[in-house]
């Protein structure tokens, strides 16, 4: 269980550095 905790953290981690990443292109265009 404390596994399947942990994989969903990394997912939204890297869902978050994702949209971060979208939100700086579209403020440098």
């Amino acid at each position: 269980m404390k596994q399947h905790s942990k994989r969903l953290k990394v997912a939204l981690y890297l869902n978050f550095r994702f949209f971060k990443l979208k939100v700086a292109i579209f403020f440098v265009k």
